[in-house]
């Protein structure tokens, strides 16, 4: 898999950098709960456990919508991403005065 992500500064159409977006998905149910006088009687917060998520495969310009790249693997894709944030992280010394 080309791995151009990596490498990208701008959008090589528009020349933003303002960065990219995928059109994922994500499809589930839960369970609205009230008592009868229409009080809703419990936090949804379940709403996401049976939930199924689909990540989008293609990365378009979040300023022009041109299509940049695809990702074949998205797993691998967000462990690339991660590894670069922390890799371009600068470290500066510590004034010890």
């Amino acid at each position: 898999m080309s791995k151009e992500y990596l490498h990208m500064k701008e959008c090589p159409y528009c020349k933003s950098d303002e960065g990219y977006f995928f059109r994922s998905s994500y499809r589930g149910t839960y369970h609205e709960r009230y008592n009868f006088n229409g009080e809703m009687t419990e936090e949804s917060g379940d709403i996401h456990d049976h939930a199924t998520y689909k990540q989008g495969k293609i990365a378009y310009c979040r300023n022009c919508g041109k299509k940049l790249f695809k990702v074949n693997n998205s797993s691998e894709f967000y462990n690339d991403i991660e590894n670069k944030r922390l890799n371009e992280i600068k470290v500066f010394p510590v004034d010890t005065k």
